[in-house]
């Protein structure tokens, strides 16, 4: 019998196109865990480049949910700004738009 054969599977998340996203890490696997927490290997560049990647991916769920969660605390928070912020860009993409049409006219829009 084969060592992968007994390793139990991990559940993924399928996206489109054969995509898989890694599972969700528990919060003491991601935060709590105090053996996580050593220095790097400062010295060693290859070893710590190594370490960063396989943490990135190992826990880029977990990443990809805190940021969306701040992001979207930073939104409720600061939703005047927010809102500010997307009329001006549509402003200006708007003034673009006519700035470089052919014919500008209010009409073909």
């Amino acid at each position: 019998m084969s060592e992968n054969a007994a390793a139990p599977q991990e559940p993924t998340f399928r996206l489109g196109n054969g995509v898989e996203l890694p599972p969700f890490r528990t919060v003491s696997d991601f935060l709590l865990g105090k053996a996580r927490f050593e220095l790097p290997p400062y010295n060693d560049l290859p070893r710590w480049n190594n370490r960063i990647v396989s943490n990135l991916l190992y826990y880029q769920t977990n990443y990809f949910v805190v940021f969306g969660v701040l992001v979207l605390l930073q939104s409720f928070f600061n939703s005047q700004d927010l809102a500010l912020g997307l009329a001006a860009i549509v402003v200006v993409a708007a003034v673009v738009i006519f700035a470089i049409s052919d014919n500008p006219s209010f009409y073909q829009i």
